[in-house]
């Protein structure tokens, strides 16, 4: 007992390559895929793929706008920090310390050591 799919149904488009594939619940007929020269699929194939991926991207968007929107009212949700712990970096505004020693920086610096050496030299880079 073989059951042939209609063109409205959407597995054959999702899952196949060739013909035999399908075939091997016992059941199921296809045209087939690349294989069986059915090029068509391949377009088929593309083209959910590129829906899906704008779909993900554009559901992706639009939560991170509420949560932006939501920071309105709850600041912590921000998604980007302060100008200023950029400039800082975000190891020492978020967490109080370097992650990545600098080269001209000891251990034994304090974070208003810190804090004046990258603001003089944010300084200099705005005053070129």
């Amino acid at each position: 007992m073989q059951r042939k799919l209609n063109k409205s149904d959407p597995s054959p488009r999702l899952t196949s390559i060739s013909d035999y594939v399908a075939h091997l619940d016992g059941y199921t007929v296809i045209p087939g895929g690349w294989v069986n020269h059915n090029y068509r699929q391949f377009g088929i194939q593309l083209a959910d793929s590129i829906a899906g991926g704008a779909y993900s991207f554009t559901m992706t968007v639009i939560i991170l706008l509420c949560i932006n929107g939501l920071a309105l009212v709850l600041p912590i949700l921000r998604l980007r920090a302060d100008d200023l712990d950029e400039v800082m970096g975000i190891d020492e505004a978020e967490i109080g310390e370097f992650a990545v020693s600098k080269s001209n920086r000891t251990d034994s610096s304090t974070f208003a050591d810190g804090y004046s050496m990258i603001m003089s030299r944010v300084t200099e880079m705005w005053n070129l």
